[in-house]
């Protein structure tokens, strides 16, 4: 066993292995400093409190407590000892935001956060990039940049949302927290389970190039991920509701001026394997547009699971440009049709709105 000496009179021996060169690690502390800094080490060092005793062993020929912990990162548990014991030499200045992601697990597991406060605050400030715009010079010529969108541009970014948790009392965070949870509202990509880790979609992506990214739930803590599925369904159902009200109304200025109708859209759902519902152009009865269209290869529940966010909010103004070109239209085509449009232009005209409000109701609960 590898000891490691953070006081001069020890009377715990904290015993944790190193899983990757399998080395059995002794930190040799102070149970007082252990239970001032820490309510988890409070109650476990509590003579009184009920478990059963701390087994002992020898060390020097004095008698000793042993306390043994699992699954911690040596060098993490290190440093936190350092700070608990005052040994301020060997306290890091800077951190890397993967060193202060293990040094936030362990405080959020063993409440830590209020003995290394100061501390943490130095090294996360230190870390957050400016929400100023900045300038980048490229061949002579100056570029606006924003450096917040570089960082939540990583991999890793959700990483930040454990650490508003795990150290809630950081000034200037509040701000760039919001901006990491609205990011992966709009990126990610798939359901949201807990226990899956799914995919992102860069919205930096230049055209022709999506970047996808790798987004680990585990990272993120429970209330953290029930906001964000809860806020993506609720703007999911805001998209899909409006991308029904264009389409309809499209379709109703197309018939109504006698426009040429187009070929019929895809009517299988192009989504999950087994969906065979009616894709959602198909079910407003619209024509299929130029092109690869939300509308016209996913039903409502697939564009939820294949799609992300920011992709359907483009397509919803892509289809408020084209029902702006047909409502523009409406004067020269009224005066154009005064004697022969009918509305709607069919045989039936019921079949439209029938078509519509028939299947309104699996797209609202889909």
């Amino acid at each position: 066993m590898h000891f490691i000496w953070f006081t001069r009179e020890p009377d715990l021996i904290i015993e944790l292995e190193d899983e990757e060169d399998q080395q059995m690690y002794g930190f040799l502390v102070s149970a007082a400093c252990l239970r001032v800094s820490s309510r988890f080490f409070d109650r476990m060092l509590d003579p009184q409190n009920g478990f059963k005793p701390l087994p002992q062993t020898n060390l020097n020929g004095n008698p000793i407590t042993v306390l043994r912990l699992h699954e911690d990162s040596i060098a993490a548990l290190g440093w936190m000892l350092n700070i608990i014991h005052f040994q301020l030499d060997s306290i890091p200045r800077e951190m890397s935001r993967e060193n202060i992601f293990a040094v936030a697990i362990l405080c959020d597991k063993y409440l830590w956060q209020r003995a290394i406060g100061l501390w943490a605050e130095k090294w996360v400030v230190a870390l957050l990039p400016s929400e100023e715009n900045t300038n980048s010079r490229t061949n002579g010529i100056d570029y606006p940049t924003e450096p917040w969108k570089e960082d939540v541009s990583k991999e890793g970014c959700e990483e930040w949302l454990f650490l508003a948790q795990a150290f809630p009392n950081i000034d200037n965070y509040t701000s760039y927290h919001r901006k990491v949870f609205n990011t992966l509202v709009e990126e990610i990509v798939g359901n949201m389970e807990p226990f899956n880790d799914a995919s992102r979609m860069l919205k930096s992506s230049k055209a022709g190039q999506r970047v996808v990214l790798p987004v680990m739930f585990e990272r993120v803590p429970q209330p953290t991920f029930t906001k964000i599925k809860e806020t993506r369904d609720e703007y999911f159902s805001r998209a899909i509701s409006e991308m029904t009200d264009l389409l309809l109304e499209i379709e109703i200025l197309k018939r109504q001026f006698d426009e040429k109708k187009g070929d019929n859209v895809q009517r299988d759902c192009q989504g999950d394997t087994g969906c065979y519902e009616a894709t959602l152009a198909y079910s407003m009865g619209s024509s299929h547009q130029t092109g690869w269209d939300l509308e016209g290869t996913y039903c409502p529940s697939c564009i939820r699971k294949q799609v992300c966010l920011w992709v359907v909010w483009e397509r919803v103004e892509k289809l408020r440009e084209i029902w702006r070109y047909h409502a523009s239209t409406q004067g020269v085509q009224r005066d154009k049709n005064r004697n022969s449009a009918t509305w709607p232009k069919t045989n039936e005209p019921h079949t439209l709105i029938g078509n519509v409000t028939s299947k309104l109701g699996n797209l609202w609960n889909s």
